[in-house]
């Protein structure tokens, strides 16, 4: 950094578009949860299974901690709001449709995945024998996050039960 850009005056702060911030989320607990790079070690049909599973454990948090979330204070100095349920709400104008349509994104998240796990090289990709072996990880995975969701909102995130128990297991 050079002294011209030190004494330079700080940028204000700017809103963070609700697609960087999920995207940012998903690449924060791809590196966190499964210690991978995608990008250079994985076949392709890792990297859309891993995506799915990222996604599916990004709503099923986002559920349990809704009303957490809801009460979170607002104003200049208050963090980036990166629950996307809540960011789905100001688009549709409802909190009920934002946490329907959740819902009903996650189950079809689990689907989508238990369909890689039936067929998991379809296509033209390149055979990747541990390929099974690692869709079962990710499956646990998912279905740990689920699993530990659903007992912090007994504990911690109290008025999440009914949401999360729409949500199926992969």
């Amino acid at each position: 950094m050079t002294k011209e850009n030190r004494n330079a005056p700080a940028e204000p702060r700017r809103p963070v578009p609700a697609a960087d911030v999920e995207r940012t989320r998903r690449h924060l607990l791809l590196a966190a949860l499964l210690h991978i790079d995608l990008p250079r070690r994985h076949s392709a049909s890792r990297a859309e299974a891993v995506d799915l599973a990222t996604r599916a454990v990004i709503i099923a948090n986002d559920l349990g901690s809704i009303n957490v979330d809801r009460a979170t204070p607002s104003g200049d100095d208050a963090l980036v709001e990166v629950n996307s349920v809540l960011l789905r709400t100001r688009t549709l104008g409802s909190l009920d449709r934002a946490i329907l349509e959740a819902v009903v994104q996650y189950n079809s998240y689990a689907s989508e995945f238990r369909e890689k796990e039936r067929r998991p090289q379809a296509g033209p990709r390149p055979h990747d024998p541990s390929l099974s072996s690692f869709l079962t990880v990710v499956r646990c995975v998912v279905n740990g996050n689920l699993e530990g969701t659903r007992h912090l909102v007994a504990e911690r995130y109290k008025g999440s039960s009914a949401e999360l128990s729409k949500l199926n297991l992969i």
